[in-house]
């Protein structure tokens, strides 16, 4: 006799004395591998749950971190910039490997450039701690050590523009993002991000996900997810290069490109150079189509048409040997569609990091702070004493105590490169209007 439990599946076999043994010893090992079978998804199942309720739990908390992070700072409008007051702010580190055996003063002093002087008066201030807690500077440093620093941060400004909503569809929020913009925080960003900006500004403090990303410096479609199961989904297909997938994006490069090209070049990140990648037989295969502009194209005509554009006043060439080209990267490889115009002689105009003819150098749009010259004049030194005594500097950070400016200018800020559309064969599709520099 057979009996099948419906809640479960599963089967227990009971042996009638009339059942042959041999019957009995043939069913058995298919009964075992039956019932193993679906408790191993039973278990995956109850595994893909728990996992599912903690991220949800985490989303949750990140949404309240969201708007608790909207009060510690200020936004100011300046010269077409977006700046952010300088704030306070507990920063984490944990160990590596290259750092064991360090005291805490050279760790400091070696891998965040902080000055002996600063350290020793953040330390007294116990601004510097070790696990939580107060330990000398002369303390050496653990793998399972965590670093914590109280610090006063700077933020670098960004273009004051605004983030416009493309569309939404099928748990996805399609944004057209500003060039300058990061996407989520990172490195010396935190409030001046996309997804900062969008709970400021927008009011949207709902936990994102990101599905994929876009330089800094690029503008253009950026799609969010507001649910985690949505952007494991169609971020995995982007991820993957899936054929369903396809990325189109505006150019406009020094040049005039002949016709339709095809460069499938490997890429890899420049060893002596970081942060800079270049074609070469041992990178990463890399696959970009590149084809002129041709206002008759499809996507083109519904972008002319949904955005209400005027096409007479997109011009085919500009009077500074510049043509627009429209990019199909099949696959996703960091800084891919500038890399490969470089590689054929057609890099985009303004790039500061792959075009030489605009005098770029290697390190694209420098975040550091700098003090300027008056600064460390022995009249601007005393001046500053007087100031800090007086209360109208922040004791905390060395560079409040002088002239504080990231010297940017407005035009550097930015590559004329943007994401036009992102697409998935027969589920969604979301395009950008053309970004301005499309018109002069």
């Amino acid at each position: 006799a057979v009996v099948s439990t419906q809640s479960t599946g599963m089967i227990t076999l009971f042996r009638s004395t009339r059942t042959p043994k041999r019957l009995v010893h043939k069913l058995l090992p298919f009964f075992h591998q039956h019932n193993r079978t679906l408790s191993t998804l039973a278990t995956k199942q109850k595994k893909r749950e728990a996992k599912l309720e903690r991220g949800q739990k985490r989303a949750d908390e990140k949404e309240d971190l969201i708007k608790a992070r909207i009060d510690e700072t200020s936004i100011v409008y300046h010269g077409g910039l977006r700046e952010v007051s300088p704030y306070f702010e507990w920063i984490h580190a944990n160990m590596k490997h290259d750092w064991v055996g360090k005291t805490v003063i050279n760790l400091l002093m070696e891998q965040f450039s902080l000055s002996e002087n600063y350290v020793v008066n953040a330390w007294k201030q116990e601004r510097i701690k070790m696990n939580g807690n107060i330990e000398p500077l002369d303390y050496v440093i653990k793998l399972t050590d965590k670093l914590s620093h109280f610090c006063h941060k700077h933020e670098p400004p960004i273009l004051q523009r605004d983030v416009s909503i493309i569309g939404q569809s099928k748990g996805i929020l399609a944004l057209n993002k500003p060039s300058s913009f990061p996407i989520h925080p990172t490195g010396s960003y935190k409030h001046n991000t996309l997804l900062s900006i969008l709970a400021r500004d927008y009011g949207i403090t709902k936990c994102l996900f990101t599905m994929h990303r876009i330089d800094k410096v690029t503008s253009g479609v950026v799609l969010l997810a507001t649910d985690r199961l949505v952007a494991i989904e169609n971020g995995n297909l982007i991820s993957n290069h899936d054929p369903s997938i396809q990325k189109v994006y505006l150019a406009r490069i020094k040049g005039k490109l002949p016709g339709r090209v095809e460069v499938a070049t490997p890429i890899r990140e420049c060893l002596d150079k970081r942060g800079r990648f270049e074609v070469h037989e041992l990178g990463k295969h890399a696959l970009t189509v590149l084809e002129p502009l041709n206002l008759e194209n499809n996507l083109l005509q519904d972008i002319i048409q949904h955005y209400k554009v005027d096409a007479s006043k997109i011009p085919s060439s500009f009077p500074d040997d510049t043509s627009l080209v429209l990019c199909y990267p099949k696959t996703g490889r960091t800084h891919q569609i500038r890399v490969h115009l470089q590689s054929i002689g057609f890099p985009i105009q303004n790039d500061p990091l792959y075009n030489r003819e605009i005098g770029g150098t290697d390190k694209i749009f420098d975040d550091q702070p700098e003090l300027s010259e008056s600064s460390s004049s022995s009249s601007s030194k005393s001046a500053r004493s007087e100031s800090i005594e007086k209360g109208s500097f922040d004791i905390y950070c060395e560079f409040c105590q002088g002239r504080r400016s990231f010297n940017r200018d407005p035009q550097k800020m930015m590559i004329y490169l943007h994401a036009l559309c992102y697409q998935r064969e027969g589920n969604w599709r979301f395009f950008a209007d053309f970004p301005e520099w499309v018109y002069r």
